[in-house]
């Protein structure tokens, strides 16, 4: 009778060992499971507050492509006033500027003299 009480003893223990370690694993679940929900719970916060950004930001968007066209718009009325007096300057300026002595084609034209000038073989040195 002894042995079988002792028996009954050690298969008791090993179920409250059991019961103990599967306790130890559900709290550890709960407690992940908590960490969730709350990580959840700012990402639905961070989530809800960029649409709100990006809502804003799209409205500041829209609203500064408007601008841009108006302001591009009023470009083009100006230039198509200022067209002609544009050309007129242009014109204007180019009769009041003489010739530049050190303009590239200037340079390049006198560089050419030169080089036809120097004698390019020994031959031509020589002679």
């Amino acid at each position: 009778m002894e042995e079988i009480g002792k028996e009954r003893i050690k298969v008791i223990d090993d179920l409250k060992q059991k019961y103990q370690q599967k306790l130890e694993i559900y709290d550890e679940m709960v407690d992940g499971n908590k960490k969730t929900c709350l990580n959840l719970g700012n990402f639905e916060n961070n989530l809800k507050q960029s649409e709100k950004k990006c809502t804003s930001l799209r409205k500041e968007n829209d609203e500064l492509k408007f601008k841009i066209n108006e302001l591009q718009s009023q470009l083009l009325k100006i230039n198509q006033n200022n067209t002609s007096s544009t050309k007129k300057r242009k014109i204007i300026h180019s009769e009041e500027f003489p010739v530049d002595e050190y303009s590239f084609d200037n340079i390049n034209s006198s560089i050419l003299e030169t080089k036809s000038n120097k004698p390019n073989t020994r031959r031509q040195k020589r002679a």
